[in-house]
């Protein structure tokens, strides 16, 4: 199925019921979780800098990578093991490894990054932390910004920028109004892209096209 938005189509997501939750303490680091494949694409690199310099400015983060590389491979992940301890944060990026379940640590988490370099066509991450009701960054391209854009249920960065995603990291304060807030749009955006409503609209769609050709 597919879900019509700005004049493109995207597939809808599978998606349980969701409700606003946020850890009840929110005087521990700024919990980030990343999920996706390990690639030099991905910008998992990008994140990594950034949570450095918000750990720099005094900001205590936490960082997950959750996902595997392609083929099993250990590449990567070595270089951006190297990367972390060469900026001094190792103990506060953690690599999770393949999941068959990412949904824990969208909940863990206060806000999801997708940080990929490429533009993506469909933010199917975006969908599924939205759908936890966390707030998402993404890099300003592709479908995860168009999911984003003028909802109210992330910010954007600029792609490959660590400085412009740690700005806007930075911005996010869990337990606030302002979190909440982000919250609240970000389950009511992932609605839009469920199985169902998709469903809904391409049965809309087929029913106006065969009335017009009647």
């Amino acid at each position: 199925m597919a879900h019509a938005c700005r004049g493109r189509l995207y597939s809808g997501a599978e998606l349980a019921h969701s409700d606003v939750t946020a850890r009840e303490e929110h005087d521990g680091p700024l919990r980030v979780a990343c999920v996706g494949r390990l690639s030099n694409w991905k910008g998992q690199s990008t994140l990594i800098r950034a949570a450095a310099r918000l750990i720099e400015d005094g900001r205590p983060t936490h960082v997950k990578l959750v996902g595997g590389e392609y083929g099993g491979s250990a590449t990567v992940t070595r270089e951006l093991e190297e990367l972390a301890n060469d900026l001094g944060v190792s103990e506060s990026i953690e690599f999770v490894g393949e999941v068959d379940d990412p949904g824990v640590y969208y909940q863990w988490a206060d806000v999801v990054v997708v940080p990929s370099e490429r533009p993506e066509p469909f933010g199917k991450v975006v969908i599924e932390a939205m759908n936890t009701s966390r707030p998402v960054v993404a890099s300003e391209h592709g479908g995860p910004a168009e999911v984003i854009r003028d909802s109210g249920a992330g910010s954007l960065f600029t792609p490959g920028d660590s400085e412009s995603l740690a700005q806007a990291l930075a911005k996010i304060e869990p337990g606030t109004v302002e979190w909440q807030a982000m919250s609240y749009a970000a389950l009511r955006r992932s609605q839009l892209y469920s199985v169902h409503t998709n469903a809904t609209t391409v049965l809309s769609i087929a029913q106006e096209a065969a009335e017009r050709g009647r």
